[in-house]
């Protein structure tokens, strides 16, 4: 039997996903790789939940795994079986709808509306929705653009390719935009429900299909050096990505259930189910030996590209077909690690220098070359990484952020076994001459090990202060509090000697508890006489009750959480001013238009502005088209109005953002404020809006 090769290196695209729903992809290129996986075929067991246990309720279901492990068409495969039991399937691919740098919960549940609407379509259902066409009029009057709306409920699927296809050329619009859509997240939710999601099922279930579910493919393909920005998305306290009325199944991110948040993210997306975790083929044991049940998996994923027709025994008969030897298809398989897009894109590299079959030599001459290329993305600090694993084959604490983005570098690969994961360093590397036994000589770092935070505190805050503790240890900064820390049988004042010298900055929660005790001045104090000029902010005071500070602390600017009685807006506040500097993501305006006077660029306490009294308006229920009229006023105001509407307003400090920020961005965080229970109205801000407008004629 001869090659088609053509054929053949379309098969070998390593940038191909195998589509279920193309029977000659789906009958003759599927490899079932579940012996290597426990047994488990994820595919069915995602199924079953939606087939057989749930088909009337709505469900929530989380795949993960390692980028290339073939998740894509494993999803694919369920649609196929989903669909042979009368479920509609809506299949979303993140990528092409929404931009993964600046995603948000609200952008998410808007692509999976309009994405259903069209779909629909396929099976002459057509649904409409006030709601989102009003909410693509506010869009537009938003950025100022023109989708040429049609005012035809069926072609809300093509005002939101045209708003996609317009955001990815436009990077400011797309941050007004990503504002205005999480301020509407939740009524977003609830029409979608309402007007999109229940009739569809309704429709649905008259054609005779058992309902509708949705499948939200390649959010797994998020940076995991922006994990701060959209991890809120999966550990939502509101749950709204769950709370879709039809069935949905997610591809998270790997790293999400290898961090601390692995536990929110089971119960706050997952509704108390872990995610279903897919592993790459395992090319070695544990213990270093080659695992052959492996890479006979990986021989026929080969083999099947090039004979696509003939069954596991034939293909391994025609091994020389496109090799010199069975051995030599070991050697490719054994290099790749196991991840199946290396294994394609070194064979396609031979395929593009010769015509099969390659000889040992020849594909060593490939390997080098290409392994050559794949050590360029590696700097030292990667090699140190490396080089400590491959000697002590743990992994430290402080090195989990190192981990997690060596892995999406394919430097190191994760397993799956009976006794749970374990990592692996690229084949690739192990053979360079910085990993062989006799040069293994790490460089070794001067190790810092102090923790970031000391949490000093009195013992009528300890809920403040544990709860702070929480939130930083989420975040991955390493924490000492006594109540956890200072256990039965130790010696109280040489703990707290060593956590005073032992961390890199204290933090000390404020309150008149706090000030009146006599232990908790010397632990504050401590931090400040390491630091007295502020340089390195070994101290961070955070106010969590009204209190007259004096003498040194009146000095030092502290984090304000007084009255703030909204765990996000708290949780949002403390990590901004903890994480470093608080450079803007945008270019900030240029100054020398509408430059605010020096004197009012920085506040250092709510002041109320003198000239213009403040009073509370009557509550009103704002309509869309107001708000956005009101938003459009305050951006529109020359710089110093408005910082007089600020002054008299008096949001907490660090709720609307200092100059150069841009205005815009000043606007929606003070109409976000404004609209919460905490805030002072939509209203308030109307009536001192329009004083300050009458009051400059």
């Amino acid at each position: 039997m001869e090659i088609d090769l053509k054929q053949f290196s379309r098969a070998c695209n390593p940038g191909k996903t195998l589509i279920s729903g193309n029977p000659p992809d789906w009958q003759h290129y599927y490899v079932d790789c579940s012996l290597v996986r426990g047994g488990r075929d994820l595919a069915t067991i995602l199924g079953r939940t939606i087939i057989h246990l749930l088909p009337n309720e709505p469900t929530c279901q989380l795949l993960t795994g390692y980028s290339g492990c073939g998740k894509s068409v494993e999803l694919l495969r369920l649609q196929a079986n989903l669909e042979r039991y009368g479920f509609h399937v809506v299949y979303l691919k993140s990528r092409k709808y929404l931009d993964m740098a600046k995603v948000a919960s609200g952008e998410i549940l808007l692509a999976i509306a309009c994405r259903v609407i069209e779909n629909l379509e396929t099976v002459q259902i057509s649904l409409s929705s006030e709601y989102l066409v009003k909410l693509f009029n506010q869009i537009e009057t938003i950025l100022n653009i023109k989708l040429e709306i049609y005012n035809l409920p069926q072609r809300i699927d093509k005002l939101y390719e045209r708003l996609t296809a317009y955001l990815k050329n436009n990077p400011n619009s797309h941050r007004i935009y990503n504002n205005y859509i999480t301020t509407e997240t939740n009524s977003i939710l609830q029409i979608i429900n309402e007007e999109v999601l229940d009739i569809a099922n309704e429709r649905l279930k008259e054609i005779g299909k058992e309902g509708l579910v949705v499948i939200v493919d390649d959010l797994d393909s998020l940076d995991i050096q922006n994990m701060r920005k959209w991890l809120p998305i999966f550990i939502d306290p509101d749950e709204r990505l769950r709370k879709l009325k039809c069935h949905v199944i997610y591809a998270i991110p790997l790293a999400l259930i290898m961090s601390k948040n692995s536990e929110l993210v089971k119960i706050r997306l997952g509704g108390g189910v872990s995610p279903e975790i897919l592993s790459i083929v395992p090319v070695q044991l544990r213990s270093g030996e080659s695992f052959v049940t492996g890479i006979e998996l990986l021989r026929q994923i080969v083999l099947v590209r090039a004979f696509p027709l003939s069954n596991q025994d034939e293909r391994l008969g025609l091994v020389n077909k496109v090799f010199d030897s069975l051995e030599t298809l070991d050697r490719l398989c054994s290099i790749s690690g196991g991840h199946v897009p290396t294994l394609l894109e070194l064979l396609s590299l031979c395929l593009r220098e010769k015509d099969p079959p390659f000889s040992r030599d020849f594909l060593e001459r490939v390997i080098k070359g290409y392994r050559s290329k794949f050590i360029m993305q590696i700097d030292d600090d990667d090699w140190r990484f490396i080089q400590q694993f491959a000697q002590e084959k743990v992994v430290r604490r402080d090195d989990y952020l190192t981990l997690f983005q060596s892995m999406e570098r394919k430097l190191v690969f994760k397993y799956f076994d009976d006794d749970g994961h374990w990592f692996a360093i690229h084949p690739l590397l192990l053979e360079t001459s910085k990993l062989q036994s006799s040069n293994l000589t790490i460089i070794r770092k001067k190790e810092n090990k102090m923790k970031d935070f000391f949490i000093s505190y009195n013992r009528a805050n300890r809920t403040w202060a544990e709860w702070i503790a929480w939130t930083l240890e989420e975040e991955g900064y390493s924490i000492i509090i006594d109540s956890w820390d200072f256990r039965a049988g130790k010696n109280l004042a040489l703990e707290m000697q060593k956590a005073t010298s032992g961390t890199k900055q204290t933090i000390a929660i404020l309150s008149e508890n706090y000030l009146n005790a006599n232990y908790t001045h010397p632990e504050w104090a401590a931090a400040f006489s390491r630091d007295p000029q502020g340089k390195e902010r070994t101290l961070i005071p955070i106010r969590v009750e009204e209190c007259e500070l004096v003498g040194l602390l009146a000095n030092i600017r502290y984090v304000d959480l007084v009255g703030c009685t909204d765990e996000r807006e708290a949780r949002h506040l403390l990590i901004e001013e903890l994480s470093g500097r608080g450079k803007p993501a945008q270019a900030p305006i240029f100054p020398g238009f509408n430059s605010i006077p020096k004197s009012e660029r920085v506040t250092h306490a709510p002041v109320a502005f003198p000239a213009i009294a403040t009073f509370s308006g009557e509550n009103k229920i704002w309509t869309e088209q107001e708000r956005v009229k009101l938003m459009r006023k305050l951006n529109a105001l020359p710089a110093s109005q408005f910082s007089e509407l600020i002054f008299s307003l008096e949001p907490p400090i660090g709720v609307v953002p200092n100059p150069p920020i841009e205005q815009t961005d000043r606007t929606f965080a003070l109409l976000n404020w404004a609209r919460q229970p905490i805030g002072c109205g939509l209203t308030k801000v109307e009536q001192i809006l329009n004083q300050i407008l009458n009051s400059s004629g």
